[in-house]
């Protein structure tokens, strides 16, 4: 069966919402991004509301712009799912997923990483994720991230793109 499009992962700053963006506007195709419909229905990131109202809050919000997106992903399109936790929280959503789209894992270096994370920690909604971080804390952040979250990005993931240092 021919897929309908595809579901980009990876972690924050892994250029998920450029790539998709980039991705849908050359091939014509629809783009579903749960943080940016997030942060369009409830005013706020996703991000801010887990620093504000709490992780709980944050998580039943995040579930529904899910849902939505489960429900549309009928028509060719390439869709952001963010940092990997509505698919931890729903392993079902990743057999729905693969059903009509390949998962892409991008996985750029943890320098990358960190290089972003410093350049744009000014952004209103890095704010509240690296606000007061300096280069090493960035970097014992992802290196965290990696262990906790990069088997299941592995495991998930039909494709993996291991960009060089940088790739934006």
């Amino acid at each position: 069966m021919s897929k309908l499009g595809i579901v980009l992962v990876g972690p924050y700053f892994s250029g998920k919402t450029s790539c998709a963006n980039l991705i849908g506007k050359k091939a014509g195709l629809r783009i579903l991004d749960l943080d940016e419909m997030y942060t369009a229905r409830f005013g706020e990131s996703i991000w801010a509301t887990r620093s504000l109202s709490g992780e709980k809050l944050a998580n039943e919000r995040r579930d529904l712009i899910g849902r939505e997106i489960l429900a549309n992903m009928n028509c060719p399109s390439v869709v952001v799912f963010g940092g990997g936790s509505s698919f931890r929280d729903h392993p079902e959503w990743v057999d729905t997923v693969k059903k009509t789209h390949v998962i892409v894992y991008l996985c750029p270096s943890r320098g990358t990483l960190v290089n972003r994370a410093l350049r744009d920690k000014t952004q209103a909604e890095n704010q509240f994720v690296f606000r007061d971080a300096n280069a090493e804390s960035i970097d014992n952040y992802f290196e965290q991230y990696f262990k906790t979250r990069g088997p299941d990005y592995l495991r998930w993931a039909d494709r993996i793109i291991e960009p060089g240092s940088d790739w934006s």
